[in-house]
C-alpha cells in the first residue's frame, strides 16, 4: 500500500489518494489528523505532534472513536450507497488511518453547475431516495456522517454514493474554531456548539444540500439563523417542488434540533409519502420475531 497525493482535507482529517498495489486498485486513505490538537513537520517526520495546550484525552478519544466508527462502517459493505472501507483500521504516526474505496463520480454541486445552478426537483428526489435510505442504515447502526454535503454526495454510473466518513469528532478549543472547520450553510447549530449531535444532525446537513440543489442558494450560516431567519423558501426562488416536499425540507432545516424530524425516517415519509423501506424493514422483522417494531 503506497499513498501521496493529498485529495481532501477537514477540521478532523486528510484524505489521501493510494494505491493497493496487491490488488492494483486506486484507494482512498483517510488519516484521523483533527487540526486543532496536532501538526507534522513532514519534511522530518510523517508522525503527528499535540499542539500545547491540546488535550492528549480528547485527541485519545477521538482517534478510538475514528477507529469504532470505522469498524462499524465496514459492516455496511452490502449498501451500495455507502463508501466500501477496505481491509482493517490501522494505527500509525502516532494516529489512525482508514482505507477506503475510491469513488470516481460527479459532485451533487458539480451536477448543479452542470444543470445551469438547479437540479430539477422530480430528478433529484429520484436520485437521492437510496440515500435516505442509506443514511437511515447508518443511523441504525450508530453512525453519524455529520459531513452531508454537495461535495461528498457524488453521482457515480448513475448510482448516488456518500463519501468523506471519519469527520466531524468533537474538538476541544471552543466554538470560534469549530467554524472554520465546519462547512458553513450545511452545518447545524449544535455543531458549532459543539452539543447534542445525533441523527438530527444529518437532517438538517441533507436538508441543506437539497435545499441548494435546487435552488442554487447556499443556506444562511446556521449561527445567524436567529433572531430573524431569512431563509428563504425554494418557491420564492422560482422552485415548485410542491408544498408537502417544501415544508418538509423547511423543517427539516430549523434552527433549533428539537424543532427538526428526529430522524431519516421520518425526512423519508414526509418527502415520499410513505414508511421508509428501513422502518418496514424493521416491523416485517418483528413480525417474525413477533416482537413490537
Amino acid at each position: 500500500m503506497c499513498w501521496g497525493a493529498c485529495w481532501g482535507r477537514g477540521g478532523f482529517g486528510i484524505t489521501y489518494l493510494g494505491w493497493d498495489a496487491a490488488l492494483d486498485r486506486r484507494v482512498a486513505v483517510k488519516e484521523y489528523y483533527p487540526h486543532d490538537q496536532v501538526v507534522r513537520s513532514a519534511h522530518e517526520s510523517l508522525a503527528v505532534t499535540r499542539i500545547a495546550g491540546a488535550s492528549a484525552e480528547g485527541f485519545e478519544t477521538g482517534r478510538n472513536k475514528f477507529l469504532e466508527e470505522a469498524r462499524a462502517l465496514a459492516k455496511m459493505s452490502k449498501q451500495p450507497c455507502v463508501v466500501d472501507v477496505y481491509d482493517k483500521p490501522f494505527e500509525e504516526n502516532g494516529t489512525a488511518y482508514i482505507v477506503m474505496e475510491y469513488v470516481e463520480g460527479i459532485s451533487l454541486s458539480r451536477l448543479a453547475e452542470e444543470c445551469g445552478g438547479r437540479i430539477e426537483p422530480d430528478e433529484l428526489f429520484e436520485m437521492v431516495e437510496p440515500l435516505l435510505r442509506a443514511l437511515a442504515e447508518l443511523h441504525e447502526e450508530g453512525i453519524i456522517h455529520r459531513d452531508v454535503t454537495p461535495d461528498n454526495v457524488l453521482l457515480e454510473n448513475g448510482q448516488i454514493r456518500l463519501i468523506d466518513f471519519g469527520c466531524a469528532r468533537a474538538g476541544t478549543r471552543g466554538t470560534r474554531e469549530m467554524t472554520v472547520m465546519l462547512k458553513d450553510g450545511y452545518a447545524p447549530v449544535e455543531q458549532y456548539n459543539n452539543w447534542g449531535q445525533g441523527t438530527w444532525t444529518d437532517v438538517y446537513s441533507l436538508c441543506a444540500t437539497l435545499y441548494k440543489a435546487l435552488t442554487g442558494v447556499t443556506p444562511p450560516l446556521s449561527v445567524e439563523r436567529s433572531p430573524v431567519d431569512e431563509l428563504v423558501p425554494p418557491s420564492q426562488l422560482g422552485v415548485d417542488l410542491g408544498l408537502q416536499r417544501e415544508e418538509a425540507i423547511l423543517r427539516g432545516l430549523r434552527v433549533k434540533p428539537g424543532r427538526r424530524y428526529r430522524t431519516m425516517d421520518a425526512l423519508w415519509e414526509a418527502l415520499y409519502g410513505d414508511p421508509s423501506p428501513v422502518k418496514k424493514s424493521r416491523w416485517h422483522l418483528a413480525e417474525r420475531l413477533n416482537q413490537p417494531a
